[in-house]
């Protein structure tokens, strides 16, 4: 029997890397970051979204794209979905992502991104290099989310990788904070899911129309 062709039409194709990180006092501070293989809509690459506290409690909030335009397209995307806050709004930083193998459990990234203020045509907002690292990670696992499962407008496949440890170092600083478990998953997954985490593969379509949700 041959394989089955979904009869939808290809969305997005991507990997999501998403680190959150909380402080004692309850603050937190968030990384996502989408190496894009395949967008009808936005085109490839990589952004990285940046929001939170440094070291000393100032406030980050930035974009990082290898492409600016791409940036600007996924600030939309995310504002058309209800996102907010100024890393959706403000000039995307142009930046080089250099992407660390997945070995022995363990994930990275490091966003290269202008050394300072005074770096040539750099928009204001914190520097880099960003390293985010996703540690103690256990095994991957699958997940298929036909709609309305995760989205009323899309089907969704991933393969989800869960790390137990997490960092973000801006400039050789330490970011403060730790990964928790987040039960915010529960009625997407039905099991919490630790706020670092990784879709790997995310595939989104469009359902068939047969199925399509109203």
């Amino acid at each position: 029997m041959p394989a089955r062709i979904h009869p939808g039409s290809l969305v997005h194709v991507w990997d999501h890397f998403v680190i959150t990180l909380r402080r004692a006092d309850g603050a937190e501070t968030l990384l996502s970051l989408y190496a894009i293989t395949y967008s009808a809509t936005l085109g490839p690459g990589h952004v990285a979204f940046l929001r939170g506290f440094g070291l000393d409690g100032e406030t980050l909030a930035a974009c990082y794209a290898d492409d600016p335009s791409l940036g600007e397209r996924m600030q939309a995307r995310l504002r058309a979905m209800g996102g907010s806050g100024a890393e959706l709004s403000g000039r995307p930083i142009e930046a080089r992502f250099e992407r660390h193998p997945y070995r022995a459990g363990s994930l990275g990234f490091t966003i290269h991104a202008p050394d300072g203020p005074d770096a040539p045509g750099a928009p204001e907002g914190p520097r880099g290099p960003l390293v985010a690292r996703w540690e103690a990670a256990g095994q991957p696992f699958w997940v298929e989310g036909p709609a309305p499962d995760f989205s009323p407008a899309e089907d969704i496949w991933a393969c989800f990788v869960e790390a137990n440890e997490a960092s973000i170092t801006l400039s050789g600083r330490s970011i403060p904070g730790q990964p928790y478990v987040d039960p915010v998953w529960l009625p997407k997954l039905g099991r919490a899911l630790s706020s670092a985490h990784v879709a790997l593969a995310e595939v989104r379509v469009t359902p068939h129309e047969g199925r399509r949700p109203g």
